[in-house]
């Protein structure tokens, strides 16, 4: 005889959205990248967002997301200013420089190699 569950048993459910109706294990699993704009988001649905938070592999899931969305997107500009900058000694070179030095790098001569 099989044990039928009680409703406190239920395994949690997305409320609404594309993934309505799904488990949020499942949601997980297809698309972590919707729990945490859930979380980020919805206003409200603390006892979805709880149970989210404790769903096993979430934890990394955030970081990743958190990571790449309050990352700083560096040029390759930014990147080359910034180690000439560090190589003077703090020195700014003027933007003239820092294009020829860009084209130089980025563009050598064909006969430099």
């Amino acid at each position: 005889m099989s044990r039928k569950k009680k409703p406190d048993d239920k395994e949690p459910t997305m409320p609404f959205g594309k993934h309505k109706g799904k488990t949020l294990a499942a949601v997980l699993a297809e698309e972590p990248s919707y729990l945490c704009w859930f979380m980020e988001k919805v206003e409200g649905c603390g006892e979805v967002k709880k149970a989210i938070a404790g769903l096993p592999g979430f934890r990394e899931e955030w970081a990743k997301h958190y990571e790449r969305k309050h990352r700083k997107e560096a040029t390759t500009r930014q990147i080359v200013e910034e180690t000439v900058r560090r190589m003077l000694g703090g020195e700014q070179l003027c933007p003239e420089s820092l294009d020829d030095l860009c084209d130089r790098l980025f563009n050598p001569p064909q006969d430099a190699f």
